[in-house]
C-alpha cells in the first residue's frame, strides 16, 4: 500500500524546522480508499472492543490487541509498521527507529463527547524493548470531522 509521504526532502526540512517541537503534518496521508475502510470499519465507542482510560491527564477509549482489529485496520498498521515506513520516518527524522510491533502506548484510541487527553510527556523508554521512543504517528481518521467540537493536535 502506498501511504503519501509527498516530497521527502520537503518534509524532513519541516521536521528539522518546526516549532516547538519536531513534527510534520501530512495531510491525506492514508489513501483516501483505505482511509474510508479504516473510518467506516473504526470501533462504535460503545462497543466492548475497547478498554477505557480514566485518569486526570486522560479520559479515552483504546486498545492494542491486533486480533481484535478489523481488516482495513489491521492493514493500515501493517504499513505504518513496515520496514518501508520506518525507513522513510528514518530519513525524514535522521534517527535510527525501530517499529513497535507490539503498540505499547499505541493502538487504537477513541475520545467521546467528555473526553480529554491534555498535553503529557509519553514514557522515554520502552518497558520491555528498551529502546528510546522518538517518535510517533498519529493518523486522524473522523471523516466529517466538525471544528465546533473541538480537539485538535497540539504540541
Amino acid at each position: 500500500m502506498n501511504l503519501n509521504f509527498g516530497d521527502l526532502n520537503l518534509l524532513k526540512e519541516q521536521w528539522q524546522n518546526a516549532k516547538p517541537y519536531s513534527h510534520v503534518v501530512i495531510d491525506n496521508f492514508l489513501p483516501l480508499e483505505l482511509a474510508k475502510s479504516v473510518s467506516d470499519e473504526f470501533p462504535h465507542a460503545d462497543s466492548d472492543f475497547w478498554y477505557e482510560y480514566s485518569s486526570p491527564l486522560e479520559v479515552k477509549k483504546a486498545c492494542s490487541e491486533w486480533n481484535k482489529f478489523p481488516s482495513s485496520i489491521y492493514r493500515a498498521f501493517l504499513s505504518l509498521l513496515s520496514p518501508q515506513v520506518t525507513e522513510v520516518l528514518s530519513f525524514i527524522t535522521e534517527k535510527d527507529l525501530v517499529a513497535d510491533i507490539g503498540l505499547h502506548g499505541g493502538g487504537l484510541h477513541l475520545h467521546k463527547a467528555g473526553g480529554k487527553l491534555n498535553t503529557h510527556l509519553d514514557y522515554s523508554i520502552h518497558p520491555t524493548a528498551k529502546l528510546q521512543r522518538k517518535v510517533n504517528i498519529i493518523v486522524y481518521v473522523s471523516e466529517n470531522w466538525q471544528t465546533e467540537w473541538d480537539g485538535a493536535l497540539g504540541l
